[in-house]
């Protein structure tokens, strides 16, 4: 069978994925000098923080990382209300918390958040309810416990709570690392991020240690860390399930006996601590940029946009194209939004790379230009994962088109309109395949079911 010179083309050449590269399982990830905040920072409360956000457990969610992150953003988009879906987990300002009807141990606050200050140790099945699981259980004298706020409501009526499905999970610490070689693991199901930034992992640009970004089963993923410097690194864990059993462990190996694992923030003198917070001022970090990262089809007299938290007095260093800009600043609480207006338009097609400095971190990414060349990618939720959104950067590159993201969910026959090619994702759900009679137009239509 031939392959389709587009299809060839798309799978050919290196994966990069939003400016970061990523290192082989063997291969130590090497962090950098000054990305240590000072030990003595450390804030009183050890363990971590997080958020979680549960849809309704017949939404059939893709499990992505980009997915997850939409989930927790309010961006993710429920077709039956066409707003964001409602979070159905248990707060502190919902009567089944104290009713004692309910199973689970942790509600969280009314916006989803949570502090933990023991370990990640958690588990459920797909009605939310506990189960032992995985490396760490009561079975080897370390009992699972529920995720916070688990189990959930079934739907918006808030009646029955046997919801264990659909749900995304941000987990947040400062990791108190000693110098040398740091081998971190998570044992998980489903997608999965393990992170890290210089400033804050909070960061839109922060450095994926480990993961995996689909429905993977139960399954263990770690990082060989070379550590330069003692002190408190910012990490952060992003958990996206889709059905079925969940589960979620954090802990190290030792470098020499990976097989010898100890949780983060266990009550053992071989743990590596973990903590809330810094008692000091954290360093910037950037919660979003416009265009977006990989972005197509921007107007060609596009302004450039920078938010961040945490920017103080500091600005960063901008520059388009290699070229240092400067950016008009406007304060907003904590949020700071950096605005570059450029003195002339650029040119139809153009791919445009932004660097940016700012605290102890890099960041580059790039966009491109209105054609007038449309293709339409179809995605689960309508949500990039790493591999979208290197089709789709590849898509603008390589072939000029400006591509339009629509989910899986929501997809209609008109969004086709105007279109010269249609790439269905991996991450579509199967019961969602070109559903609005696509096969039907004269265009090439790429499924990658």
């Amino acid at each position: 069978m031939k392959t389709h010179a587009l299809v060839r083309h798309l799978l050919t050449g290196a994966l990069t994925l939003g400016g970061l590269s990523f290192a082989n399982a063997q291969d130590a990830i090497v962090l950098g000098e000054t990305w240590a905040y000072p030990t003595e920072s450390k804030g009183a409360a050890a363990g971590f923080t997080g958020r979680i956000v549960q849809a309704r457990n017949n939404a059939g969610l893709t499990a992505t990382v980009a997915r997850g992150n939409a989930h927790l953003q309010g961006t993710l988009i429920d077709p039956q209300t066409e707003m964001a879906y409602e979070s159905l987990v248990v707060d502190t300002d919902n009567p089944a918390a104290t009713n004692g009807d309910w199973d689970g141990t942790t509600p969280v606050a009314p916006d989803g958040s949570f502090s933990i200050e023991g370990i990640i140790n958690f588990s459920s099945d797909s009605g939310g309810f506990l189960i032992e699981d995985g490396n760490f259980s009561e079975f080897e004298g370390t009992p699972d416990t529920y995720f916070p706020g688990l189990p959930g409501a079934s739907d918006d009526t808030f009646t029955f709570f046997d919801n264990g499905q659909n749900f995304s999970i941000e987990v947040l610490t400062y990791l108190e690392l000693p110098a040398g070689e740091v081998v971190l693991g998570v044992h998980h199901d489903d997608a999965i991020e393990l992170a890290i930034h210089p400033n804050d992992a909070r960061d839109i640009f922060r450095q994926r240690l480990a993961g995996f970004d689909s429905n993977s089963g139960k399954a263990d993923r770690t990082a060989l860390l070379d550590v330069p410097a003692a002190g408190l690194y910012s990490v952060r864990i992003l958990m996206a399930q889709w059905n079925g059993d969940a589960t979620l462990e954090f802990y190290s190996a030792d470098p020499a006996d990976e097989s010898t694992l100890t949780l983060i923030n266990d009550a053992s003198a071989d743990s590596i601590k973990a903590w809330q917070a810094l008692s000091t001022d954290g360093r910037p970090y950037v919660t979003s940029v416009s265009p977006g990262v990989n972005a197509t089809g921007v107007a060609k007299d596009t302004t450039i946009q920078v938010a961040m938290s945490n920017a103080g007095d500091e600005e960063p260093v901008m520059k388009v194209n290699g070229e240092v800009v400067t950016a008009e600043k406007s304060v907003d609480g904590d949020s700071t939004l950096f605005t570059h207006t450029p003195a002339m338009a650029f040119e139809s097609g153009q791919t445009v790379t932004v660097e940016l400095a700012y605290g102890e971190a890099t960041a580059s990414y790039s966009f491109v230009t209105f054609s007038g060349r449309k293709a339409l990618l179809i995605t689960g939720g309508g949500q990039l994962n790493g591999a979208d959104g290197w089709v789709a950067a590849r898509l603008a590159s390589k072939f000029g088109f400006d591509v339009d993201v629509k989910g899986d969910g929501t997809v209609a026959f008109e969004d086709a309109t105007g279109a010269a090619l249609i790439f269905n994702s991996s991450t579509v759900n199967s019961g969602l395949v070109a559903p609005n009679d696509f096969e039907t137009l004269t265009i090439p239509l790429v499924n990658v079911e």
